[in-house]
């Protein structure tokens, strides 16, 4: 699961401030945070009021740049996802493609797939865990919001066993959604040397909010 904060709304012109990201691998009994950074955008930061981050915390932060063959190395071997994943899918291939990379990879967005799969309507994150009884009380951190969408993976896949969806091109046949066009690309692969995810303090105090 990845989560980011931005500048703004518009990966044109807007830049991560930071990303998490939260991996829920197979036999897993909960979400692992294993990427967990502030971004220094190389621009002023915006939206301080939602996302709590300033100009200050992230002036001494690693670029994208900087961070993205671990945060690569965090991805690999998975399809990514997301809660709004059309927001930080868009992100992410344009921080790739500064990096001069690309990130065409399969991902999935989990705020469609409720539909399809029939546990409820397309909401927010916030109300998503509140139906699912999911503890959620830091939103618009990116780690708080990452583990609380992985947190949902569970009862989707509960509500995918119980309607015999076991495999993409089963929810292929009921999503009518754009992420799975992704399905065709390939994950990230894994690294090939040992990699120490960057699980960075935002400030002296290891908490920015």
């Amino acid at each position: 699961m990845i989560d980011f904060e931005t500048t703004g709304l518009s990966p044109e012109g807007d830049r991560v401030i930071e990303v998490s990201v939260a991996r829920f691998d197979p036999g897993a009994l909960a979400p692992l945070l294993v990427f967990d950074s502030l971004v220094n955008p190389q621009q002023a930061v915006q939206a301080t009021e939602v996302h709590g981050i300033t100009d200050r915390m992230v002036k001494n932060a690693p670029t994208f740049r900087e961070l993205w063959p671990a945060l690569q190395d965090a991805l690999s071997d998975c399809v990514v996802a997301a809660y709004n994943a059309y927001f930080d899918m868009r992100f992410l291939a344009a921080e790739a493609g500064r990096a001069k990379s690309q990130a065409n990879v399969p991902f999935m967005c989990l705020k469609s797939v409720r539909t399809s799969i029939r546990v409820g309507k397309g909401c927010s994150l916030a109300e998503a865990c509140r139906l699912h009884q999911i503890k959620f009380s830091n939103a618009h951190s990116s780690a708080g919001d990452a583990v609380a969408a992985a947190l949902l993976v569970p009862h989707y896949l509960n509500a995918m066993n119980g309607l015999g969806v076991h495999t993409f091109r089963d929810l292929m046949g009921r999503a009518k959604h754009r992420y799975t066009e992704s399905f065709v690309y390939h994950p990230f692969a894994a690294p090939s040397r040992a990699c120490s995810h960057p699980l960075l303090p935002r400030t002296p105090s290891g908490s920015h909010r």
